[in-house]
């Protein structure tokens, strides 16, 4: 199963050791930065977490507006266009960045209600049937006996044609 990042401000771990508790309960796996280790490289990892993941649940409060870090990982998460689903525990309003998103408002640390899992839940559909389509297109590829690679810009499978010099041909149409 994909991961749910969580992005956080560290002044709410206390809460976000819950909600990740909360998010396993209901059968996602999540990924907080407390899994880095010594000596790795912090904003490599973040970065290869985030383009892995499923989807991105930011935890905003005003410490998590004022976090470089939190930043960081929204630029990322926007960057791979990756679901960003946002939970307000704490403020007055979204962070400035999440202000056309729709937030859970879950103010006084409660934990999400249903219609947030079911937004994890329909999100992660939505991978599972884009990494059908992307295996379908792979397995026609290979049916057909061609070397695939898949695009840098739609990461969906890409034909090398040979008769060509070196054309790319997204199989989506994608520019």
């Amino acid at each position: 199963m994909d991961q749910v990042f969580i992005s956080y401000s560290h002044k709410d771990l206390s809460y976000v050791e819950k909600l990740a508790q909360a998010i396993e309960a209901e059968g996602f796996a999540t990924w907080t930065d407390n899994h880095i280790r010594g000596g790795e490289n912090w904003l490599k990892t973040l970065k290869k977490r985030i383009n892995l993941c499923a989807c991105v649940v930011v935890v905003m409060s005003p410490d998590a507006e004022d976090s470089t870090w939190v930043s960081e990982e929204l630029a990322q998460a926007h960057k791979k266009g990756k679901t960003i689903v946002p939970l307000l525990i704490a403020g007055e309003g979204p962070i400035f960045s999440l202000n056309s998103l729709h937030c859970f408002d879950i103010r006084e640390e409660k934990m999400p209600e249903v219609d947030f899992y079911d937004k994890l839940r329909e999100n992660q559909r939505q991978n599972e049937q884009e990494m059908l389509r992307k295996t379908a297109a792979l397995n026609a590829l290979i049916d057909r006996n061609k070397t695939a690679y898949l695009c840098t810009r739609c990461h969906f499978p890409v034909e090398y044609n040979s008769l060509t010099v070196a054309a790319m041909t997204c199989l989506f149409g994608l520019p």
